[in-house]
């Protein structure tokens, strides 16, 4: 159950953020009414009348702006958090709705709100100090992604760190952090950003339009610019005007809140009473002062109501929620494009050039949620680049342990972006072979990290490759040849990005298939998410309604695979449908192609695909002279004998000519030849399929939750594959599960946090006992020992 529904959204009030940008201070009946508008946006099945009680129920007794800062926003913290040991706690049973809390707003304005009236004193700067140091500062650092208190849990971390197999190093800095470095250098962060959105990215300017918090790059500047005059501005106040000169000059009227007048000293007065030099406080040092400066602006507020102070904090907090939408995803954000937006967008590019104060930041506030990391980095162009990058991130986790004390093992996983063809029909450039540039691209990349990989300083910590972004843009197929080309380099371990997004439900089992048996996956490697394969295929029914529209060549390959996967199984139930399995097939093909082919044709072409076509289309000649050229590709391609038939349906499935029919959007029926039951028989044959290659799924609980079609964490696949729903007859063939957080930045969540939610569902959902919920927690944690990418 959600509470303080309403009050959650104190700080995604954009018409209030609108009006201070225009120079006009909202009332307080303005905001209240606001809230109840946004919250009212996450749910219009609801009448209104349920949203107009549960604003009454959260907002009766506040009556000033200043009360809704202040005792709001305790009422909100109190609700979700808690002490306990001197220290602040996510409450066991708001967990989930504290996830969600973290969507709106950041974090630390909640935790320091649970600082109040605990012993800071703005008018004795020792006491000051005493109650930083040794109140705040527990609470307040290396992360605010806090947790909940679950005594099994605390055991098991101060037993042993955790190991984390799916991190990206891009997109793991949290909101607060981000906020520091934003307000420190609002002109580089404007052109980090500016320069994304003259690209003319689509997906970028999409995010921009859709939320109408920030428009463009220019307004963000703007509005950083204000926020660090609104910070000097408040601290003023607090201290009853002792920053005088400059400061007191400005006018303290709302309409004077305009960029023109920001002075260009960035630092927060806070800090010269904290530190000799202002100039060198680190970025932990200033989310703590930053701390100090929300926890003496809620006791203003509660000891003397102040309509000034009240419109400088309310501004500040709208503004960084505007921009906490543009690095968090949100709970009305579903799938990965959502996602893709974020990792594009430009707002984290600055401060994600240093490694080190991300590797304190995901080792939590308790300073052991690790044991291991496998981090994530984008593969580049030269090898020059890829050396330069592992060398920063080796050197950056050799200070971490320096700082720690103790030996935290890292490897890292190489991955390549999947990128969307710029696919033009009356091109001739292409040469009849789908994504060409991008195979030439990956081959390049992988020679360059070969090269790379010779030098003995990172060959120990390049450890395996993998492919990410968006699996819509780009098939496993693209990245067989070059995945073989690694394994021969001397990588041992692949994963790979499938599954996560799809239009059928079967084209994401598809897309699993053809990574495990394409690129050649051995008994070790690991599918990344995999939600295809676990989600409820009556969930997924429900989400996209009676129609969904599709390209039909996609169609036509996932209706092969599904007739290739069900030859390969005796399942009864799945007999039933091959007549109007093979029949739509037939249709299909013949809509696309120039002559009709027979099923098992149609599954040796789709087979072909895991080989280069520049080596498997071309002559011996031709092939030598392409940039992708490799005589091991062209054995492989060539050790056994080609049906002619296969391979020239092969050469159609590339050619320009073809790809008008199969790119063209059709409508279909998401159930009309395969009913739920179906699909759910599907899932199972391939997860035997995975289980007896011994090939291992990384879970990612919060990620799969805001991409996928999942509303709680109770909907998660994850229960499906432990067999704790009940509703699996394949529990002896699931494949081992492993867990991984993903992008910790973005989805506001660290690897402790991860296992936590996965233990709050089995003691709350599913009524396990603690120790039997531990021994779960401990098979996943001795999987992620087991399936780790280094030995």
């Amino acid at each position: 159950m959600v509470i303080n529904q309403v009050l959650r959204q104190i700080q995604m009030d954009k018409i209030s953020l609108t009006d201070y940008t225009l120079g006009k201070a909202p009332e307080i009946e303005d905001i209240k009414r606001r809230l109840f508008i946004v919250e009212r946006e996450f749910n219009k099945s609801l009448p209104d009348h349920y949203y107009h009680n549960a604003k009454e129920y959260c907002l009766n007794e506040i009556n000033s702006l200043s009360g809704l800062l202040s005792k709001g926003i305790i009422k909100l913290s109190e609700d979700h958090l808690l002490w306990r040991n001197n220290l602040i706690y996510v409450k066991q049973e708001q967990f989930e709705n504290w996830q969600n809390l973290l969507t709106l707003g950041n974090p630390l304005l909640y935790i320091s709100s649970m600082l109040v009236n605990k012993g800071c004193n703005k008018n004795d700067l020792s006491k000051l100090k005493i109650f930083f140091n040794n109140v705040l500062v527990p609470n307040v650092n290396n992360s605010l992604i806090i947790p909940p208190f679950l005594p099994q849990m605390e055991a098991k971390i101060k037993e042993a760190g955790l190991y984390d197999l799916h991190l990206h190093l891009n997109g793991s800095t949290e909101t607060d952090i981000v906020w520091q470095s934003f307000l420190s250098s609002p002109e580089r962060v404007y052109y980090d950003c500016k320069k994304e959105f003259n690209l003319n990215n689509q997906l970028v300017i999409e995010q921009y339009e859709q939320d109408d918090y920030i428009v463009n790059p220019y307004q963000l500047f703007n509005r950083l610019k204000i926020a660090r005059l609104l910070r000097t501005l408040m601290v003023d106040i607090v201290f009853d005007g002792c920053f005088t000169s400059e400061i007191r000059k400005i006018v303290l009227d709302i309409n004077s809140l305009n960029y023109r007048y920001v002075p260009n000293n960035a630092i927060n007065p806070l800090y010269k009473m904290f530190y000799k030099d202002a100039n060198r406080v680190s970025i932990f040092e200033q989310v703590q002062l930053e701390s100090l400066l929300y926890v003496l602006v809620i006791e203003e507020l509660l000891s003397k109501p102040d309509k000034r102070l009240s419109v400088l904090f309310h501004y500040y907090l709208l503004i960084i929620g505007s921009v906490n939408k543009f690095l968090v995803q949100q709970l009305t954000q579903l799938g990965f494009e959502q996602f893709q937006k974020i990792t594009m967008n430009g707002f984290r590019d600055r401060i994600e050039t240093q490694y080190f104060t991300r590797f304190l930041q995901l080792n939590g506030r308790s300073k052991n949620n690790l044991s291991y990391l496998e981090g994530r980095f984008s593969v580049k162009n030269n090898d020059e680049e890829n050396y330069t990058i592992v060398s920063k991130i080796h050197n950056a986790w050799k200070d971490f342990n320096d700082k720690n004390g103790r030996k935290y093992d890292l490897r890292l996983v190489g991955h390549f972006i999947k990128k969307k063809e710029n696919f033009r029909y009356n091109s001739v450039e292409s040469e009849n072979i789908r994504y060409r540039k991008q195979r030439v691209e990956y081959w390049t990349q992988a020679q360059a990290l070969a090269a790379a990989l010779k030098l003995r300083k990172i060959k120990k910590l390049v450890t395996g490759i993998d492919a990410a972004s968006n699996e819509l843009d780009m098939p496993p197929e693209v990245f067989a040849p070059t995945f073989r080309f690694m394994r021969r380099k001397g990588i041992q371990y692949f994963t790979f990005h499938a599954g996560e997004d799809f239009h059928h439900l079967i084209g994401g089992l598809r897309a699993i298939y053809e990574a495990s048996e394409f690129l050649e996956m051995r008994n070790g490697d690991r599918i990344g998410h995999g939600t295809a394969a676990g989600i409820n295929p009556d969930l997924w029914i429900k989400a996209v309604g009676k129609n969904l529209y599709i390209r039909q060549g996609e169609w036509l390959d996932d209706l092969i695979f599904v007739r290739f996967l069900i030859s390969q199984s005796h399942n009864a139930n799945l007999q039933y449908v091959l007549s109007k399995l093979e029949f739509e097939i037939s249709s299909l093909a013949s809509c696309i192609y120039s002559t009709s082919y027979t099923c098992s044709t149609l599954i040796e072409a789709w087979k072909l695909r895991k080989y280069c076509p520049i080596h498997i289309l071309n002559n011996k000649s031709r092939a030598q002279q392409q940039l992708v050229w490799s005589p091991e590709e062209w054995q492989e391609c060539h050790k056994a004998p080609i049906i002619n038939e296969a391979q020239e349906l092969l050469r159609q499935y590339h050619w320009v000519k073809y790809r008008i029919n199969y790119d063209k959007i059709i409508s279909i029926e998401p159930c009309k030849i395969l009913k739920s039951e179906h699909i759910f028989d599907l899932q199972n044959l391939l997860l035997k399929l995975l289980h007896d290659k011994e090939i291992v799924l990384e879970v990612l609980p919060t990620s799969n939750l805001r991409i996928s079609f999942y509303n709680e964490y109770s909907d998660h696949h994850l229960w499906r594959w432990l067999n704790l729903n009940g509703d699996n007859n394949n529990e002896k063939n699931m494949p081992s599960i492993v867990i991984g957080t993903d992008d910790p930045g973005i989805f506001a969540t660290n690897i402790y946090n991860e296992y936590c939610h996965i233990y709050n569902q089995l003691v709350t959902k599913f009524n396990k006992a603690p120790h039997e919920a531990m021994t779960i927690i401990k098979q996943l944690d001795e999987n992620a020992k087991v399936y780790a990418f280094n030995k």
